[in-house]
């Protein structure tokens, strides 16, 4: 062998050497070695794959509620002349229930003349009619009615005044028309209030935590609440008589994250308490809070009913929250949707309602475009969940990233996996308690933000059918990656059991 090939048959052993300590420091599995080097194409290399499981409990399951999709109106913002075609889109989203009039306006709204009382020159509405039109005849298969009917006039009066009681009686009647012009035989809930107790009810509280209100803020709440337990016992008093036949939902409402609040209403109520029917929560959560944390939000619900002693739970208002949330728009907002729902239905919720549908002062946290021409991350995720997460929510135990599982009704399974800020990542989702294994895929689908570069910007999310997985030898596992292209991916698949 001449000089020059030894010297170069050194350098080259020498090279491989390098590489291959380097390799073995950096990775300490030859399983980790090869995932690194199947990331590698043509010299540009990335960085080693993540991996996780997801473990999901067949033998735990609940029944998940199919009202779980439905959506606010928006009477001051969705005027009569646009509601057809935001009542299309919401057929788009395969919605299932609508509640009306909507949240603040609630409180203003005179359902004889269809005015904003505090307003009555704006831009009309919809109609109580023009809803129903649109909700159709058949009572079985369209989506439900929700209403709320007005405190705001007795809320803003000093309790025991001669003002309180006369406003009380303005209530009643304008609960009665309500009721009357919705139909009783087409409302599936009646929610005294619209939280209006929480925010003004004739006082301002201020915020706890503001040194101006901190000393009296309590004492201030508490007559809030003593004053709209005392109003709505009454107003639900004269439904009751008024409506002795009817069957919807009578409900009252209040804080989620408050739950002792609950029992305070039960006692103002007394023995009246058994023509409530439940409670009407506005579940706004997110994970930058200690208050409106996610993983509290089964809990939290649980304990809001058991302290009534309700079963019925309406979420009459819910959304992945802007402060709760650092701000979370658009494809990362849907991501932390999805993960609220399935708390939801583990909570046993009979409804929910998203506000809103049209958030022109925080884009990308509602459903909609101002035009309604435009479906948001949050309605393309809210609307795939409306025909897949059905039948019964099970139990899932996550790893780095979040699943989310149902059982439909036909025995598939069906499992999100969102990817929130997480790395690219192999995910394994593995099913426990049957003896079930997977006969096959029956579809999956990968929701991918729009631009990779800026998912809390982008409008809509880039949607990949039949993306790739794969089943495992002994046929108990799936696994399949996500974020591979951008962070707050979002990957679904439908599993066939034997």
């Amino acid at each position: 062998m001449s000089n020059s090939k030894m010297f170069s048959s050194r350098i080259l052993f020498f090279l491989m050497m390098t590489v291959i300590v380097f390799a073995c420091s950096k990775f300490e599995t030859e399983t980790e070695l090869k995932t690194f080097a199947e990331q590698n194409d043509e010299g540009n290399l990335k960085s080693a794959l993540a991996s996780t499981n997801i473990i999901v409990d067949l033998s735990d399951k609940k029944a998940i509620s199919p009202q779980l999709y439905g959506v606010n109106n928006q009477w001051d913002s969705i005027h009569s002349y646009k509601f057809n075609t935001f009542i299309n889109q919401l057929k788009n989203i395969n919605y299932s229930l609508i509640r009306f009039p909507g949240g603040w306006e609630s409180e203003h709204y005179d359902w004889s003349k269809n005015i904003n009382t505090k307003n009555p020159q704006a831009t009309q509405g919809a109609s109580i009619h023009q809803v129903k039109i649109a909700l159709g005849q058949n009572h079985d298969n369209r989506p439900k009615l929700s209403i709320v009917v007005p405190t705001e006039l007795a809320m803003r009066e000093k309790q025991w005044s001669n003002a309180w009681y006369a406003n009380i009686q303005k209530c009643k009647r304008e609960a009665e028309d309500a009721i009357i012009l919705s139909g009783a035989n087409n409302i599936l809930n009646v929610e005294i209030g619209n939280e209006w107790w929480l925010q003004w009810a004739g006082e301002k509280c201020g915020k706890p935590d503001d040194p101006q209100y901190a000393a009296t803020y309590e004492e201030c709440r508490k007559r809030k609440l003593g004053k709209y337990a005392h109003t709505a016992r009454r107003i639900a008093q004269h439904i009751a008589t008024k409506f002795p036949n009817a069957n919807f939902n009578l409900l009252v409402n209040g804080d989620y994250t408050r739950p002792h609040e609950f029992t305070k209403i039960k006692n103002v109520f007394g023995d009246k308490i058994n023509i409530i029917d439940g409670v009407a929560l506005h579940a706004y959560a997110g994970y930058n809070t200690n208050t409106h944390y996610i993983p509290n939000l089964v809990n939290l619900i649980t304990q809001c009913k058991n302290n009534l002693g309700k079963d019925y739970v309406s979420l009459s208002e819910w959304a992945p929250s802007k402060a709760y949330n650092q701000d979370k728009r658009f494809a990362e907002a849907a991501n932390i949707l999805v993960e609220q729902l399935y708390e939801f239905a583990r909570a046993g919720a009979n409804d929910a309602a998203f506000w809103s549908p049209r958030n022109d002062d925080i884009w990308g946290l509602g459903l909609f475009d101002r035009n309604f021409n435009i479906q948001w991350p949050t309605a393309q995720l809210l609307g795939d969940m409306a025909v897949s997460f059905r039948g019964e929510v099970l139990g899932v135990q996550d790893g780095s990233m979040r699943g989310v599982a149902s059982k439909l009704n036909n025995g598939n399974i069906v499992v999100y996996v969102v990817g929130k800020d997480k790395p690219m990542t192999n995910v394994n989702v593995r099913f426990i308690d049957g003896n079930e294994k997977i006969n096959k895929v029956v579809s999956s689908t990968l929701w991918e933000p729009g631009n990779a570069q800026q998912t809390g910007m982008a409008r809509k999310m880039k949607i990949t059918n039949n993306p790739s997985n794969t089943i495992s030898p002994d046929r108990k596992n799936v696994s399949f990656n996500v974020n591979q292209n951008s962070q707050y991916s979002i990957y679904k698949i439908e599993l066939e059991l034997q």
